[in-house]
């Protein structure tokens, strides 16, 4: 018998994957935006494809502030930019 894997969408692109295969955005219960790398944290989520092309435009089109239901100030655009751009340096991720 096989798990159950869950999927999920990304934001931008509309692909379904694996939910492990994307990166997770979460709204916490403060009201505060974070990467959510362990996929548990509690909160309001979305999910973003890993690559530079989808998180780019998810961050400066909008899509992250609709799916998560809140105005980003450019400082927290700015936090998360830096985020991903850690992850992907470490993760490899074109």
């Amino acid at each position: 018998m096989r798990k159950h894997i869950p999927q999920r969408s990304c934001i931008v692109c509309r692909l379904k994957v694996a939910k492990d295969e994307l990166l997770r955005i979460v709204r916490c219960p403060d009201g505060s935006l974070s990467l959510d790398l362990s996929g548990r944290l509690p909160g309001r989520g979305a999910y973003v494809c890993d690559s530079v092309k989808c998180w780019e435009t998810a961050v400066d089109r909008g899509a992250i502030q609709r799916a998560l239901n809140v105005r980003l100030e450019v400082g927290a655009m700015d936090k998360l930019r830096s985020e991903f751009r850690d992850i992907a340096l470490r993760m490899g991720v074109s």
